[in-house]
């Protein structure tokens, strides 16, 4: 046991921490689903069911900013722990509002048969967590 318990903590621990870093993927693969439950969009309760019954998943690939370092300046700047957060959950960090708004007009598009693409740029505080 005393063993293990050297391996987890410093020196060892500072390896393992870069060798994580070090390992941690550039670009990951996300998905997003509406998600009906969520209490912070104030739709009618008709727009939540339609969005529920005909939202699909959507899955898209993003470059993420390098693992965050604790202590560099860049990484505490730039706001490297959302990169982090993003791989660990496979999903953008991004405000449901926002999403919610993205699937409706995404759905009016597409029940007024158009097939004129839908461009959607992410300039909210942290740019480029969102999509």
């Amino acid at each position: 046991d005393e063993g293990l318990v050297r391996l987890v903590t410093t020196p060892w621990a500072t390896l393992w921490r870069g060798l994580d870093r070090l390992t941690a993927a550039r670009d990951v693969t996300v998905s997003l689903k509406f998600r009906m439950e969520e209490a912070r969009i104030h739709l009618s309760e008709g727009s939540r069911i339609l969005l529920a019954n005909n939202s699909m998943p959507v899955t898209f690939p993003m470059s993420l900013h390098p693992p965050h370092i604790l202590g560099l300046p860049d990484a505490e700047d730039g706001y490297w722990f959302l990169a982090d957060r993003i791989r660990a959950f496979e999903s953008p960090h991004c405000n449901p509002a926002f999403q919610a708004v993205a699937e409706m007009l995404d759905f009016h598009r597409t029940l007024k048969g158009s097939h004129w693409p839908l461009y959607l740029v992410d300039i909210g505080a942290h740019l480029g967590d969102c999509c």
